[in-house]
């Protein structure tokens, strides 16, 4: 399999990347966040030059990164690190902003976005953030352990939304399928993989062409973290006017 490479511009950066085949946006995104100091939630990319269909990354989600040659980002927020560092950068007469270089170079130089968060414990590199990762990760990790025996098993999924964390949980129900890691997000988290009642998951049962349960039929299928699934034959198929949507799956 090859790789293939990708030319990356920001209003800071222009470089190169590369992207395995079969690399999802979700994924490809931390990436790029990592490169331009862009938050992933922030990003509008303008992909091959194509400036009239740009898109939001949360547009793309869990689709495929391929035929991409070049990707300008566009940050959207107005307040974010990168674009007050670019004022920053520009107040001081800085002649171009854009840094030209490798992935290797940018990571070892000393004035990039990276460095900066870096320096100010920003982001991942923030001990708090850190900390409450490392805390979520041994919470699914916990919670698998009482769930792996039950696959094949009546299910609910609660989540809160995600753009709004303080609201009110949202259920639906299914049943538990897989339970492990889903090695085209990452080899870290765990997931359970859930057939749906109704379609309000967004896949069949596989991920980046890798069947890990079904097939089931289309967007019956989704991937959940571990914390946010209860098994037990009470959870019955819901009324139609109970059912929620959520876009915390996969």
């Amino acid at each position: 399999m090859s790789l293939a490479t990708v030319d990356i511009t920001s209003d800071l950066i222009n470089t190169q990347t590369n992207v395995k085949p079969n690399t999802t946006w979700s994924h490809f995104g931390k990436l790029l966040s990592e490169l331009t100091g862009v938050e992933v939630d922030d990003m509008k990319l303008v992909i091959n030059g194509d400036t009239a269909n740009s898109k939001y990354m949360h547009e793309l989600k869990d689709q495929i990164v391929e035929g991409v040659n070049s990707i300008r980002i566009i940050d959207t927020n107005e307040n974010s690190v990168a674009n007050q560092l670019k004022h920053d950068m520009t107040q001081g007469d800085v002649e171009g902003v854009m840094f030209q270089f490798t992935k290797e170079d940018y990571e070892n130089r000393k004035d990039s976005v990276l460095q900066w968060k870096k320096e100010n414990k920003l982001g991942k590199f923030d001990p708090e953030y850190r900390k409450k990762m490392e805390e979520q990760l041994e919470l699914n990790l916990k919670k698998v352990e009482s769930l792996k025996n039950h696959i094949g098993e009546r299910c609910r999924i609660l989540s809160t939304n995600a753009t709004n964390p303080d609201s009110t949980s949202q259920e639906r129900r299914g049943w538990l399928r897989y339970v492990g890691k889903v090695r085209e997000i990452n080899n870290t988290d765990v997931w359970c993989g859930i057939e749906f009642d109704e379609p309000v998951g967004k896949n069949d049962g596989s991920f980046s062409g890798t069947k890990y349960f079904g097939p089931v039929g289309k967007n019956y299928g989704g991937f959940v973290k571990p914390i946010t699934v209860e098994v037990g034959e009470q959870f019955t198929p819901l009324l139609d006017d109970e059912l929620a949507l959520t876009d915390e799956e996969l």
